[in-house]
């Protein structure tokens, strides 16, 4: 899950549903994830990009990478 907090609050959320992605069990399996930022609405809000295990076994992550990509002015 990504999204940017504002006052305490999530805005521009998005999510990926686990049980849609033909994930294979006991091995590793590569996720990407894109997400186009909205316009910030100040500069001190966090992005936050976690992961949320809404089942009840182990989930082990691994490598996990947030690039950042900026247009030149």
């Amino acid at each position: 899950m990504v999204h940017f907090n504002h006052n305490d609050y999530p805005y521009k959320y998005k999510a990926l549903d686990s049980e849609n992605m033909n994930l294979q069990i006991n091995q590793w399996n590569k996720i990407t994830f894109f997400y186009l930022t909205p316009a910030v609405r100040k500069m001190d809000n966090n992005l936050k990009a976690y992961f949320w295990n809404r089942g009840t076994g182990k989930v082990y992550i691994d490598d996990l990478k947030v690039e950042v990509f900026k247009k030149d002015r």
